[in-house]
């Protein structure tokens, strides 16, 4: 009975024993290869990957997986947008003068 009373805490990413998050990521597809996340960072993914799949391939799927690494302010420029001019403006290392 214990067992079955202790189910939601296992199923539940903030309090899963921590070698059940990869098991967590495999069910929502997620690809962890290797060991490179800490434990915190991969239960916030296992949380926020219902949203990422929703997402996926867009603007708002890059800035929540930035979140999950970067505290503070993040701003996402797509240089597809702007003019050469606007991107020689923001002085960006991704600029290159032969464009």
């Amino acid at each position: 009975q214990d067992r079955i009373d202790q189910l939601p805490q296992y199923l539940n990413p903030d309090t899963a024993p921590p070698e059940l998050l990869p098991v967590f990521a495999k069910w929502l597809g997620l690809e962890l290869d290797g060991n490179f996340l800490e434990e915190n960072c991969l239960r916030r993914l296992i949380k926020i990957a219902p949203e990422l799949i929703a997402y996926k391939g867009t603007r708002h799927a890059i800035q929540l997986i930035v979140g999950l690494f970067v505290t503070g302010d993040t701003y996402l420029v797509e240089h597809n947008l702007l003019n050469r001019e606007q991107i020689a403006e923001s002085g960006s290392a991704f600029y290159s003068g032969n464009q």
